[in-house]
């Protein structure tokens, strides 16, 4: 029996799974602006403000999506893995050429200061988004895996063959992530 409860936990467990995996594009997003837009994001107008909502919006406009398909059954539990890790897969990516460009901003400013281009509000915010990404890039990517290692074991491995114990530890493992 389906009830309202069971579905709305289940929505919510899924879109907390998708706002995870999303998370690492829109940090990307994030710092690419900082990068590209120091002035106007330092500023922290109004503006600033909205295009912080404008990013919680995109991630939980996919994150809802992904889940409201897989818990009405448009798609499998594979079928929403394999979403959630071409998120993954995008941010990672992502991140990784926001961090690339920031350190060729670095390289570039130290090439000397030109007249009209360099500020020291640039130069700080490059540093904190290499001091960012540097630090906080690893631990998301490693945090978004477990996903998926539990959930193929579980949704792979047949019922009643002898495995249902390694079934449901992946189970249980994977909800555990999750809750933590």
């Amino acid at each position: 029996v389906e009830t309202i409860s069971l579905i709305f936990g289940s929505l919510m467990k899924e879109i907390f799974l998708g706002y995870r995996s999303a998370l690492l594009s829109i940090l990307a997003m994030d710092r690419l602006t900082a990068t590209k837009a120091w002035a106007w994001y330092e500023r922290g107008t109004y503006s600033t403000l909205l295009f912080f909502v404008l990013q919680e919006a995109i991630i939980f406009s996919i994150s809802i999506t992904i889940a409201h398909l897989l818990v009405y059954e448009f798609i499998t539990g594979m079928q929403a893995v394999y979403c959630y890790a071409i998120l993954v897969l995008v941010g990672t990516s992502f991140l990784s050429f926001v961090y690339r460009l920031n350190l060729r901003e670095v390289r570039i400013m130290r090439q000397g200061a030109v007249v009209h281009r360099y500020s020291i509000s640039r130069t700080y915010q490059i540093m904190e988004n290499i001091a960012m990404l540097t630090k906080m890039s690893v631990p998301l990517v490693v945090v978004c895996l477990p996903p998926f290692i539990f959930f193929p074991i579980f949704d792979r491995v047949p019922p009643n063959i002898g495995y249902v114990g390694i079934r449901f530890f992946s189970a249980s493992m994977y909800d555990l992530w999750l809750s933590m």
